[in-house]
C-alpha cells in the first residue's frame, strides 16, 4: 500500500497548532491509502494462492460477475500448479486491451499475491511443481468445483 497525501479534516485548525504538533495525525489530518496495482506483463503473470480453496473462492467470485464470459477470456491460457503447498495460477498472453482489466487485477489481489520475477519462477514451477489444471484453469475450476 502507498500513502498518497495528508488532507485537513477541519478548517479551523490554527497554523500555530500545525507548526508545533509533532505527530501529523494529531493535527486532525487523515491518511489516504491507495493500493498499488501490479504491472502486468503481456507474456506471463503468476499469482500465488495459499490453498486450493482460496483459488476456488476466487473462481466463485468471478462466476458471480455478470461479465464472467469476458473475464474468462482475460488471458489466452491459464494453468494451475501446486508447489510447496501453494497454488500458482499462470496467465499467458494477457489481453491488456480488455475493459475489465481494472476489475480483474484488484479482484485477484484480494485472494492471491503477485509473484515477482514471473519468468524465472515459472521455469521453477514447471520443472518442480505439479500441474493441476492445464488450459483454462478458471473455467475448468468453475465447471467442476464451483
Amino acid at each position: 500500500m502507498t500513502i498518497t497525501k495528508f488532507e485537513h479534516i477541519e478548517n479551523n485548525v490554527s497554523s500555530y497548532d500545525n507548526m508545533h504538533l509533532k505527530n501529523p495525525l494529531k493535527s486532525k489530518k487523515a491518511l489516504h491509502i491507495k493500493r498499488k496495482n501490479p504491472i502486468l506483463s503481456k507474456t506471463k503473470t503468476i499469482y500465488s494462492f495459499e490453498s486450493f480453496d482460496a483459488f476456488c473462492d476466487f473462481c466463485t467470485f468471478l462466476d458471480r460477475n455478470p461479465h464472467r464470459e469476458e473475464i474468462r477470456n482475460f488471458a489466452k491460457s491459464s494453468d494451475l500448479y501446486e508447489y510447496n503447498s501453494n497454488y500458482y495460477l499462470i496467465f499467458t498472453d494477457i489481453n491488456l486491451e480488455s475493459n475489465l482489466i481494472k476489475f480483474i487485477v484488484p479482484s485477484i489481489t484480494e485472494f492471491a499475491h503477485v509473484v515477482d520475477n514471473s519468468e524465472l519462477f515459472e521455469r521453477k514451477i514447471t520443472e518442480y511443481g505439479k500441474l493441476i489444471i492445464k488450459g483454462n484453469a478458471i473455467s475448468k475450476t468453475t465447471e467442476y468445483f464451483v
